[in-house]
Parts: C-alpha cells; sequence; structure tokens
C-alpha cells in the first residue's frame, strides 16, 4: 500500500472516531452496565450465555474478561464502553478480536492478552478505535489491522506485538511506551510518541516501523527516553516527524534502512545510533541536530564502491541542515556519508572520527567547525567537493589527517581562525581548490604529507604553517601577514603570487617559489634546506633579513631578487646566483659561505649606502656571460674568477684573496689590497692599490695590469722563479709607483750554469715607473717542503726604461745552511760594527750623489760589505 493510502486510511476513520468518541462519553451517564466474561474456555464472544448479566455487552457496558486462563473469541465487530482484560490477580485471560473495536478504554492487565488478528489480505482492514489504551499484559496486532488511540500507555511489564511482515498497522494518536513493542508487520504510528523507563523496540526482518503526523491533527512529537533501546534489524525504521532522542537511548541499525523526512531530529543526553551492515541513512529536508554526547556510529563490513552506488545503498543528508554540538560524536567505519544540506555545523567538541577507507562528500553552501570541535582522517576522505563550498574553522577547532590515502578535498575556501589548526602526517593529501586563508593564530602542520592549493594562501595575525619530513606543498597564491612558515626536510612550493609580512619563514627542506614572491618587515631563515626562485619570477623584499645558514639558495635563470632596505645573509650556505640581484638604497648582503655567480648583482642608487661583504667564497661561473657586481664590495674571503668574466665596480680586500686563472677582472675604480692577496693567471682592467700581497708564493703567476698599479709601504710583490722559462711575470700597462717590499723567491733546485750568457728574468714589465722598493729580499725555497731562507748567492734586481728584471747568479751555493764555527760568528759582529760605521760616512757621500741617481730613476742596492776572520 502506498503511502498517500495509508494516510488516507487514517483520514477516513480518524473523524469517524472523534465523533464517536464524544457519543460514548455523553452517553455514558444513563446507559453503564458492568458485563463479566462467564464462558470460561469457552471461545465465542457473542451469546448472552457466556456474559453476567445474560446478554452481549453494548457500546454502552463496561466489560471484564478475568476468569483464570478464560478465552473470548469474536469473528464480528465490537463495541463497548471499556474493556479489561485480566485483572491485579494474574489470571492469564486472552481476548481474541477479529473484526473492528470500539471502545472508549482499553485495559490490558498483567498476564493477560488481546488479540487483534486479520489475516485475511483480500478484505478491508478492521478498525480499532479507542480513547485511551494501557497495556500492562501483552497486546497482540496481527495481519492488516489499523489501531486508532487518543491515547497509549505501553507500561514496563507490557508489550505490543505487530505481526505478519506482510501486515500493515496503523497506530494513533498518542503512546507513551516504557515496554517492549515487537515489529514484524508494517507499522504506522501517527501522533505523539513516547517512551521511558528502558523501554525497547525490536524490529524484525522485512519489517517497517515508520512515525508520522496526519494533516488534520495537530503536528506530534516523537520523544525517546531513559535508555530507550531500538534494536532494527533487517527492518526499516522512518521518522516523518519531529524526533527527540534523550537519555542514553539508543538505535540499534543492522542491515536496516533508516530514514528522516521534513522534520527535525534531535540526539542528546548521551543517545546513540549504532548503524552496522549495509544500512543506508536517508535524511531528507530535516533538521538533524546532535547535542550532548550523542553518538552516530556507522560500520559497513562491505566493499562499496562510489561510482556503482545506488541510492538505496549509501548513506545520504540532504537538502537538510546537519548540527553535531556538545561532545557529540560520529564514528564512520568503511563507511560512504554523502551530506547535500543546506548548514554543516560542529560545535562544542564535536568530533567526527573517519576510519578505513570511509568518505564524507559533503555538497554545502555552508561548512563551519566551532569551539575545539574535530575532525579525524585515517585512511579516508573528507571532500567539499563544489566551487561555491568551503569550510570555515573556529575557536581551536581542528582537522587531523593520518596515514596514507588519508584525503582532504576542499572545493571551495577553507578558512582557519582563532587558533584553529590542521594537521597532516604520513603521506597524507590536502588539495584546495579555492583558498586557504588562516588567521588569529591558527596553524597548518604537514609531516611527510602533501599538500596544493590552487587560489590563495593567506597567513596572517602569527599563524603558522610548518611542513616536515619531505612534506611538499604546492599553490597558487599566498598572503602571509604576521605569519609563521617551517619547512622541514619536505617541500614548499608557490606557483601564484605571494605576499609575506611581518612574517618569519624557516626552510630546513625545500621552498620553492615561482612567479612574484612579495615581502615585507620578514625574516627568512634557510638552515640546512633549499631555497628556489623559479626562473622568469620576482622575488622582492623590503626590510626583510635573509639567512642562509648552511642550506642552499637558487635564484634561476631569467629570475631577479630585489632587495630595499634588506640584508642577504649566507653564513655558510650556498647561493646559487643565476638570476640578478637588485640592491635599493640601504641594503646590504653579505657571503660567508659560497656564492656561485652566473649573473649580475646590481646596485639601483648610485647615491647610497648599499654594500656586500664577502667573508666566504664568491666563484664566477662561466657561461658566456659576463658578470657584474655594481654594488661596493669587501672582500675578506676567496673571489675565484676562472676563465670567465667579472666587473666589479668597487673592490676592496682586507684579508680576502682575488684569484684569476685565465680570467679577467675589471673595475671602475682602483682595486684597493689593504691586507689581501691577489694572484693567478689573467687580466685586471683596472688600477690597483696594493698594500697586501700580489702574488703567491706558491705557484708562479701572470698577471696583466691594464691600469696603474701603485704600491704602498706595507704592500708586497711577491715574484717565484723555478726556471728560465717558469717564473711570475707581472705586466703593468701603465705607471708602476714602487714602494713597500718586493720578495723574490728562487727554487734552490733551479741552478743556472756559470757558462750561461744570459741569466736575466724579466719579472715586471711597465709602461711607465717611478718610486724605490723600501725593502728587496731574495731568497730560496725548498720546493717540496715550502720552506725558505735568505739567499747569499748575490742575485740582482736590475730596472730598465720598461722592466724590473732578476740577475740569477750562476754557480752559487747558499751556504746559510751550513754550521757556523765560533770565530765566524765572531767576524760578523765586528764586521756589523765597522758597516755601521761606514755607512754614516757613506750617508753624507751619498746626498751628493743622490740627483744622478735620481735622473736615472732605477733601482738601487748597497754593496754587501762582509769581512770575514779566520778560523
Amino acid at each position: 500500500m502506498q503511502t498517500t493510502l495509508k494516510q488516507n486510511t487514517i483520514y477516513n476513520f480518524s473523524f469517524l472516531f472523534i465523533l464517536l468518541s464524544i457519543f460514548l462519553v455523553g452517553s455514558r451517564f444513563t446507559l453503564a452496565e458492568n458485563v463479566n466474561w462467564t464462558g470460561g474456555l469457552h471461545p465465542f464472544y457473542n451469546g448472552g450465555a457466556n456474559w453476567n448479566p445474560a446478554h452481549d455487552p453494548a457500546t454502552t457496558d463496561d466489560v471484564y474478561i478475568n476468569p483464570s486462563k478464560s478465552f473470548a473469541y469474536s469473528a464480528s465487530d465490537v463495541s463497548v464502553y471499556s474493556i479489561q482484560t485480566g485483572s491485579t490477580d494474574f489470571t492469564d485471560p486472552v481476548l481474541h478480536l477479529m473484526g473492528s473495536l470500539s471502545a472508549t478504554f482499553v485495559d490490558i492487565y498483567p498476564y493477560s492478552t488481546l488479540y487483534l488478528d486479520n489475516t485475511n489480505p483480500n478484505i478491508e482492514a478492521p478498525i480499532a478505535s479507542v480513547y485511551y489504551t494501557s497495556v500492562i499484559g501483552d497486546f497482540f496486532m496481527n495481519g492488516h489491522y489499523i489501531y486508532y488511540s487518543n491515547q497509549m500507555n505501553v507500561y514496563s511489564f507490557g508489550s505490543l506485538s505487530l505481526n505478519a511482515s506482510t501486515s500493515q498497522c496503523f497506530i494513533g494518536l498518542s503512546i507513551a511506551h516504557s515496554g517492549t513493542i515487537f515489529n514484524e508487520a508494517q507499522t504506522y504510528i501517527v501522533g505523539n510518541f513516547s517512551t521511558y523507563d528502558s523501554a525497547s523496540i525490536k524490529g524484525y526482518p522485512d519489517s517497517l516501523l515508520m512515525f508520522f503526523d496526519v494533516a488534520f491533527y495537530p503536528p506530534g512529537i516523537n520523544t525517546f527516553n531513559d535508555n530507550t533501546t531500538i534494536s532494527m534489524q533487517g527492518s526499516t525504521l522512518s521518522f516523518w516527524k519531529y524526533t527527540v532522542l534523550n537519555n542514553n537511548t539508543k538505535i540499534d541499525l543492522y542491515d536496516s534502512p533508516f530514514k528522516i523526512f521534513n522534520s527535525n531530529f534531535f540526539m542528546n543526553d548521551q543517545s546513540y545510533i549504532d548503524v552496522q551492515g549495509v544500512s543506508p541513512i536517508l535524511s531528507n529536508g530535516t533538521t538533524l541536530i546532535m547535542n550532548d554526547n550523542s553518538t552516530m556510529n556507522f560500520y559497513n563490513p562491505s566493499f562499496f564502491n562510489l561510482e556503482y552506488q545506488t541510492e538505496d545503498s549509501r548513506n545520504m543528508i540532504i537538502e537538510t541542515k546537519f548540527s553535531m554540538n556538545h561532545n557529540s560524536k560520529l564514528h564512520m567505519n568503511h563507511t560512504l556519508l554523502f551530506l547535500q544540506a543546506y548548514l554543516f555545523s560542529l560545535s562544542d567538541n564535536a568530533y567526527i572520527d573517519m576510519k578505513n577507507g570511509s568518505m564524507l562528500l559533503i555538497l554545502n553552501n555552508v561548512n563551519q567547525m566551532y569551539d575545539q570541535s574535530r575532525i579525524d582522517v585515517q585512511n579516508s576522505t573528507f571532500s567539499i567537493f563544489t566551487q561555491s563550498s568551503g569550510l570555515i574553522q573556529n575557536d581551536n577547532s581542528s582537522i587531523n589527517l593520518f596515514g596514507y590515502q588519508s584525503y582532504m578535498i576542499i572545493g571551495g575556501a577553507h578558512i582557519l581562525k582563532d587558533n584553529s589548526y590542521i594537521t597532516m602526517v604520513s603521506n597524507a593529501f590536502l588539495i584546495i581548490e579555492g583558498s586557504l586563508i588562516q588567521l588569529n593564530k591558527s596553524n597548518v602542520v604537514s609531516q611527510s604529507s602533501r599538500t596544493s592549493i590552487k587560489g590563495t594562501c593567506i597567513i596572517k595575525d602569527e599563524s603558522v604553517a610548518i611542513y616536515t619530513q619531505f612534506s611538499e606543498l604546492y599553490n597558487g597564491k599566498i598572503v602571509c601577514d604576521k605569519c609563521t612558515i617551517e619547512q622541514w626536510e619536505g617541500s614548499f612550493r608557490s606557483f601564484g603570487i605571494g605576499v609575506y609580512n611581518n612574517s618569519q619563514i624557516s626552510i630546513v627542506g625545500d621552498a620553492h617559489f615561482g612567479e612574484f614572491f612579495v615581502a615585507f618587515n620578514t625574516n627568512i631563515t634557510v638552515t640546512g634546506g633549499n631555497l628556489t626562485i623559479y626562473s622568469q619570477s620576482v622575488f622582492n623584499c623590503t626590510n626583510c633579513h635573509i639567512q642562509i645558514v648552511d642550506g642552499f639558495f637558487n635564484y634561476d635563470k631569467d629570475s631577479s631578487v630585489n632587495l630595499f632596505e634588506s640584508n642577504l645573509e649566507n653564513i655558510g650556505g650556498l647561493i646559487q646566483s643565476i638570476g640578478n640581484v637588485y640592491v635599493y638604497p640601504g641594503s646590504t648582503m653579505s657571503n660567508g659561505g659560497t656564492l656561485n655567480l652566473e649573473s649580475g648583482i646590481y646596485k639601483q642608487d648610485q647615491n647610497s649606502q648599499a654594500s656586500m661583504v664577502n667573508t666566504g667564497d664568491i666563484n664566477s661561473i662561466p657561461n658566456g656571460q659576463k658578470k657584474e657586481i655594481t654594488v661596493p664590495l669587501l672582500n675578506n674571503g676567496r673571489m675565484n674568477v676562472v676563465n670567465d668574466d667579472l666587473f666589479v665596480s668597487q673592490l676592496r680586500q682586507n684579508s680576502g684573496s682575488l684569484i684569476i686563472q685565465k680570467g679577467r677582472v675589471q673595475s671602475n675604480e682602483s682595486i684597493v689590497n689593504d691586507g689581501g692577496n691577489i694572484h693567478g693567471n689573467g687580466t685586471i682592467l683596472s688600477s690597483i692599490l696594493n698594500s697586501g700581497k700580489f702574488g703567491t708564493p706558491n705557484t708562479t703567476n701572470n698577471l696583466h695590469v691594464i691600469g696603474n698599479f701603485v704600491q704602498l709601504q706595507n704592500g708586497t710583490i711577491i715574484i717565484t722563479i723555478n726556471s728560465l722559462k717558469d717564473f711570475t711575470q707581472f705586466n703593468i700597462s701603465e705607471l708602476f709607483t714602487m714602494g713597500g717590499n718586493i720578495i723574490i723567491r728562487i727554487n734552490e733546485d733551479f741552478k743556472p750554469s756559470t757558462e750561461s750568457k744570459d741569466n736575466t728574468i724579466p719579472v715586471v714589465n711597465f709602461g711607465d715607473a717611478k718610486g724605490n722598493f723600501s725593502n728587496v729580499g731574495f731568497r730560496t725555497f725548498n720546493p717540496k717542503t715550502g720552506e725558505e731562507r735568505d739567499s747569499e748567492c748575490g742575485h740582482k734586481l736590475a730596472q730598465s726604461k720598461q722592466s724590473l728584471s732578476v740577475l740569477v747568479s750562476a754557480g752559487c751555493q747558499d751556504s746559510s745552511s751550513k754550521k757556523l764555527s765560533t770565530g765566524a760568528i765572531v767576524g760578523i759582529v765586528i764586521a756589523c760594527i765597522i758597516v755601521a760605521s761606514l755607512v754614516v760616512v757613506f750617508y753624507h757621500k751619498r746626498q751628493r750623489l743622490s740627483q744622478d741617481f735620481r735622473a736615472k730613476s732605477g733601482v738601487f742596492k748597497l754593496r754587501r760589505v762582509t769581512i770575514r776572520l779566520k778560523d
């Protein structure tokens, strides 16, 4: 029978029942009589011999069936004022009716039984119209029957049994139940229904229990209280009316559909719904609210395939307001729940637990979490999958993804506020088609997991994003204000516009930025990780501090790094400078690690105070392009130019080294070497002011200086000679101003023959020269150990018009390594005294000859004065 036919049946007889009830109450005062059953085991209800008084009960009579184990049977209709079966004596009587029943009161006492029985489906269902029904004994309805009661009370010892799965029973209008209902029929309950005192309702296979309202009667309410248990096995439970579960009420569904339509459904006070097996839940047009530690538990042990699911085999909440509050819980174990609601809301520690391949698919406009509510997703999928739908987390709410194949998919925007957070571990996936917005100290923590954000990622108000242990973040746009991003051993990738303000970015894993990165008042720290700026991207920092502790910073080809009043500090990491760096006023760069330069570092305002300090290694990497550093550079580390061209607008060295190997270094200003070292084999297109060392004692050098060379008082030129063909040579295109020291180191294995005609080695060539060296030193060194000593071979340094040459003494054997005798030592001391006296005399004579020496503008050397004493 269809639902409309069922309701029409109720409509047809309900009005008649009301009129009949009024008539019976009105005539009661003049026609009432007590009629008692005396038939014993004689079954026939009709027949005056079985009654006292001896006539069939009339419509105004009170009927009592009390004799012990008596049985009364009627196949015809019965109309009386009241019926009472049994008494307080527990006499076990039975009344069996197969026709219609009309009464104002029906009382079924303990151990008595009322049968309403119609097993003939070909006749119209009988109707029982009763104003008040009290069941303390057993009440059976079998077959097609309509029982219409304005109020029914089923007490603790009473039972209501609705038999035959092919039958249909209608019950109304108000039922108070604290006993047991056994349902095997298609049962429809109209009006108010209440349960108390551990009442029990049991549904058996192929049965239906439906609660609904009728239009002509005020809407009823289903209220289940006091540890009520509803157990459905292979049967259907359906609510079409306002329903409330209270006080530990429990609904157990096993392979039993559960349907809620066009009503309000509340779960309160630790009420519980347990859904197991193939027990699809369907809620349509309903407000579904869970409160006060209430729980819904889904467990489906069978395999389900989303593509082949039918409407009757999956759980669906459609056009419903679904709200979980006050520590309520939803457990899903290998379960599919489809939620298409107007509202999805969790608050006050509400909790959703998903595991073992469960799927919660939400198609809503408004989805919100409040007040420490929580969703745990373990090897399951939580999805809000339309672009117009999103999720808002408030008030310390949390979502936790655990394990491989744990997915959270948000089609719209995901907003976290007020200390809310998302946690992902062990290869979980977070996919947000819209934007991820973190506000008010909210957190996203990912460990060994992947995050994809196709919209804008906004992180503000001291919020934190942490990605650890091989986690990956792929996203479009980022807006980060007063936030913290920590990347630990994972991958953070931004391919859109990123705006960071007053934030902290800490990278131990991989952080990759593409398109456009803008930061204000932000600290970026790379510790053992990789920071990459993709090709054709822009990286802008204003008033920022970028620190590479021991990781890797790579800005790719055609990318640009722009520093505005910012500091880029490489403490011990590696910077791969493939793109260009633009340094604006107030900005500084420092390198204490390694800087591989494949492009340029440009100062954007020539009048600004921007600067660069190197205490590590700067390597000019050959790639066919000229490298440029237009920021003033102070080099206290190493600069290596190998097979490459490097332009440095302003270079100063205090303690560093400039090493050129088949390369060129160019500068618009003089290169100032205050205390460092310049050596190698290549070309310097700049003048040099040398107060450090020019050349190296370890190898021979060949440097061409296109400009002037001025050696100051503390400067030292180092010449190394290994042979007539292997020696240091410096070529100065313009003026060579001599001063300070020149040290000439001669390999002790180099011993020119006395028969050689030319032992002259040109070590410095110049366009012009002036000045004098303060000290000229000749030293002999061991090529194997590097140990050196002053030479006594009488080598000379001679100057011509455009060169300095070393005149190597032939056949000389240095004796400085021999042990001196006592007499020799005394002779040396006396010789020193004599030399000192002669120097005073010679000084006055030299003053008169100085003009001649200046005209020659050469290098002169005092002859040795040696007095040898015999041993």
